[in-house]
């Protein structure tokens, strides 16, 4: 695969990669098939991921029959949360590539994220992955 490593963690499993390459890039699955049927807040686990220099993106695929919310929660060293992202939504059925151009904050270093996943009307089938991008320093 040449440096590109994907973790397959469930879903509120600490996302670590085993192995990396630096100056490679690395994807990480933060959320592995959430099945949301309330309107209610789905969190990740607080991941650590100062090991990522530059620029991220998320990449979420969404089949749920209704959109879906993404935010981040990011946090500091001592795991005190620094701010919350204004959410972008992800159209039912689709997957979207969340950028610096949605959320300016993927452009700086970061230690710590959250990725939080919502719903405004409570979706009755499908899912949702969400995967970290990112070049391991």
């Amino acid at each position: 695969m040449n440096g590109f490593f994907v973790n397959d963690s469930k879903h509120d499993v600490n996302a670590t990669v085993v192995g990396s390459l630096a100056n490679q890039v690395q994807e990480t699955l933060i959320l592995n098939a959430v099945a949301i049927g309330d309107t209610v807040n789905h969190d990740s686990e607080t991941i650590n991921i100062s090991n990522l220099g530059g620029r991220k993106n998320l990449l979420v695929k969404n089949t749920h029959n209704q959109s879906v919310n993404v935010s981040m929660v990011f946090y500091d060293s001592a795991s005190f949360a620094a701010g919350v992202t204004v959410a972008v939504a992800v159209p039912n059925s689709a997957s979207k590539i969340i950028s610096a151009t949605d959320i300016p904050q993927l452009l700086e270093p970061i230690q710590k994220i959250k990725v939080r996943l919502a719903c405004t009307v409570a979706p009755t089938s499908g899912s949702a992955n969400v995967y970290l991008e990112g070049v391991n320093i």
